[in-house]
């Protein structure tokens, strides 16, 4: 295996709140009827951790 690496430069940005996953969430309709919506998850504990994610830089698959 070969890996070849290139050193990036980055910016560090703060005072911004990040929610990039939506949940589907059931609710009723008003007809009764059961749908789904989309709300945005708010994982506090994530978003409070001050580390890198995913936790890892690298996986490695095998062949499938």
């Amino acid at each position: 295996m070969i890996l070849d690496i290139e050193l990036l430069d980055s910016t560090q940005f703060s005072g911004y709140n990040i929610y990039p996953t939506l949940e589907l969430i059931p609710d009723t309709t008003e007809v009764g009827a059961i749908a789904l919506i989309e709300q945005f998850a708010y994982n506090r504990p994530a978003y409070e951790t001050d580390n890198w994610f995913p936790d890892y830089s690298v996986n490695k698959l095998d062949n499938v």
